[in-house]
């Protein structure tokens, strides 16, 4: 625990000094014509955020680890890193339900709350509403937002589809009410390697047979390709 926090300590260290030297070296490169470099440089960070709820609503105990755990996980990044933002990336795939158990609780599972929603091939909620959640609780550092990572694994593609238009409706709810969301990504583009449970989950838009690397387009990617050239989205509510 110690280390990780020295760990984050200079993590942050090093944002705020790229930052500076980012901006310092913008502010004086020549550009061709007026001498003066007219592109402006934004810097940011991706922060994976997620919204934590009691696993028993009635216990204040529980409601205490989950604003604590929320400030720690959630906040003290952001908070450590203002004036150092230009914009905030934000990965978002669910939420945590906490229990009290110590200082910051204990995630529950499944099987302790069945008050969960559907869940993705990984187990993990599907709550698009927390989307929405957390890019209303960002307002408040008055930034840009890109949605930097946003996705599902799911082995049956349409309800990738869903998912996707869900979220993207949550996104925009949190627009129509002021939050400043500049861009959306989805993760991913391809089927890929995760750390933890390597070429099993199937995240991508895009299939890939690992054996032969072949490619197949999911209609998934087709369904977004035609939002983005048409705007125009079946689903208006989440």
């Amino acid at each position: 625990m110690v280390r990780g926090w020295k760990a984050l300590r200079n993590l942050i260290r090093a944002h705020r000094e790229a930052y500076r030297v980012i901006h310092a070296e913008a502010g004086v490169r020549p550009s061709t014509g007026s001498g003066r470099t007219e592109f402006t440089p934004m810097v940011g960070l991706a922060h994976h955020l997620r919204p934590i709820d009691p696993c028993r609503p009635g216990s204040l105990l529980d409601r205490v680890a989950c604003g604590l755990r929320h400030r720690i996980a959630n906040e003290w990044l952001l908070r450590a890193c203002r004036g150092t933002l230009d914009f905030i990336g934000l990965n978002y795939y669910t939420r945590d339900f906490l229990r009290f158990g110590g200082l910051l609780g204990t995630v529950c599972t499944a099987d302790h709350n069945p008050g969960m929603g559907p869940k993705s091939a990984l187990g993990w909620e599907i709550y698009p509403e927390g989307l929405y959640r957390v890019l209303v609780d960002l307002k408040r550092y008055r930034l840009p937002i890109l949605i930097t990572e946003n996705g599902v694994c799911a082995d049956d593609d349409s309800l990738r589809w869903q998912f996707i238009e869900q979220h993207l409706a949550a996104m925009g709810q949190a627009m129509r009410e002021g939050t400043d969301v500049r861009g959306y990504l989805y993760w991913s583009l391809l089927d890929n390697f995760e750390w933890a449970e390597g070429f099993t989950p199937r995240f991508g838009l895009i299939e890939v047979e690992f054996a032969t690397q072949q490619r197949r387009v999911r209609d998934s990617a087709r369904r977004m390709a035609q939002l983005i050239h048409t705007g125009v989205r079946h689903q208006e509510t989440f």
